[in-house]
């Protein structure tokens, strides 16, 4: 009788724990459409053409009702609020498009966004300029001029010579070389 009951309680034991398992076991995710936002290649200045974002969207329920909100860190949505693409006017240095999408399923991301900067267009300065020199004064300029260039790892340098073709014997471009 002792081993009936044992056989009785193993059995409601394991139905138990395969039920317990079962019902914490997490429902599959629906599939998750793919959302990027595009950023454009200049930020606008408020007086050029406006700088446009867009967002693609790729394996999304096409009976899903989504709703696009973009928020931008600077300048004014010009066009497109509630679209997938929008014109930004008058952003300054700086630009973030922030694109949420409503209406994806569950659990999928919903928040993309976009970054950009305006880089100023870079300064040139000359850094010497001499004519005809004996090599010793010629060596120590250019000297400088390479301490000059390894001191600043963001700038590049150029020779330029002149006289290269009014030069019959090649000096010149010897010198440069």
């Amino acid at each position: 009788m002792k081993r009936q009951m044992f056989y009785s309680l193993a059995l409601i034991l394991a139905a138990h724990i395969i039920a317990c398992a079962q019902e914490s076991a997490p429902a599959p995710l629906a599939q998750c459409p793919a959302l990027s936002v595009d950023c454009p290649t200049d930020i606008s200045d408020g007086k050029s053409a406006p700088s446009t974002f867009s967002a693609r969207l790729t394996g999304a329920n096409p009976e899903a009702k989504l709703i696009f909100n973009w928020t931008v860190s600077s300048g004014v949505i010009e066009t497109g609020q509630g679209t997938q693409t929008i014109k930004v006017i008058g952003a300054g240095d700086s630009l973030t498009a922030t694109l949420e999408v409503q209406g994806l399923p569950q659990g999928c991301p919903n928040m993309f966004s976009c970054s950009m900067f305006s880089c100023p267009a870079p300064l040139a300065r000359r850094f010497d300029s001499y004519g005809n020199l004996d090599f010793r004064d010629e060596k120590a300029r250019l000297s400088n001029f390479a301490l000059e260039l390894s001191n600043s790892h963001s700038v590049q340098g150029y020779l330029i010579a002149y006289g290269i073709k009014a030069d019959r014997q090649g000096k010149t471009q010897a010198r440069l070389e």
